[in-house]
């Protein structure tokens, strides 16, 4: 009985630093019961258990409802807590970029792929931040690990949301106006035709191949380019 009492007195001890940081629920009458029943329970969890998961689902529901400091929290919490899940990593690193903190989405970006190298959504998420901070060379290295990617279902990665383009399209399409901001315009046309080819549907591509033919004066070109451009948009509509 002794023992007993020693291991759950040791073990509220060891939690203490984490139910300490658990952020306080909100006290907002502008809520839904739906809601505050969810945050409560969930919160009524992590305290009695404040496993990574515990904690990391509490920042979800922070997080979907837009309480992003609390959300921030309890995903560094529950990475602390247990640093081989580096999927709480992910979850702050994109509500990092959400809130324009690029450093700091930055730094929870490569904490994800140091751990999961697989974790291809991190990496395009980084080739994003760092090509709109103009670091140009580390975008190119995040976007090109993924180009190879022309199928939506991944291996081993079903926790990451399913597109209507394979996320190797997208990454291709962001190299390409990467290179095309850079003036390779003849390196953004093979890419962007990579990404039609594999996807015909990409609406963007076509602009943005059209626009390199706009500059270098074939107008006739661009315009067939804009028109397919525009029927694409109609037949989604429809």
């Amino acid at each position: 009985m002794a023992l007993i009492f020693f291991l759950i007195l040791l073990y509220l001890v060891l939690t203490i630093p984490y139910r300490n940081r658990i952020p306080d629920q909100p006290d907002r009458e502008n809520i839904s019961d739906i809601l505050k029943d969810q945050i409560k329970s969930a919160s009524r969890k992590a305290h009695f258990y404040p496993s990574a998961h515990n904690l990391g689902i509490l920042g979800m529901i922070y997080h979907s409802s837009a309480y992003y400091d609390k959300a921030a929290e309890c995903y560094s919490l529950a990475y602390k807590k247990n640093s081989s899940k580096w999927i709480w990593s992910y979850y702050l690193g994109y509500l990092n970029k959400e809130m324009g903190e690029s450093e700091k989405a930055i730094a929870n970006f490569n904490i994800v792929v140091k751990t999961n190298p697989g974790a291809y959504h991190a990496w395009y998420y980084l080739g994003e931040i760092y090509q709109d901070l103009g670091q140009d060379d580390k975008a190119e290295d995040a976007l090109n690990r993924i180009r190879s990617l022309k199928k939506n279902k991944i291996p081993g990665n079903q926790i990451f949301r399913v597109d209507h383009f394979p996320l190797g399209i997208y990454g291709s399409y962001l190299l390409g106006k990467l290179r095309l901001s850079s003036n390779q315009s003849e390196s953004a046309e093979n890419l962007l035709r990579e990404v039609i080819n594999y996807s015909p549907n990409f609406g963007p591509a076509y602009r943005l191949i059209g626009s390199i033919y706009r500059a270098r004066g074939d107008s006739v070109t661009a315009k067939k380019l804009s028109i397919r451009q525009m029927i694409i948009y109609i037949q989604r509509l429809l």
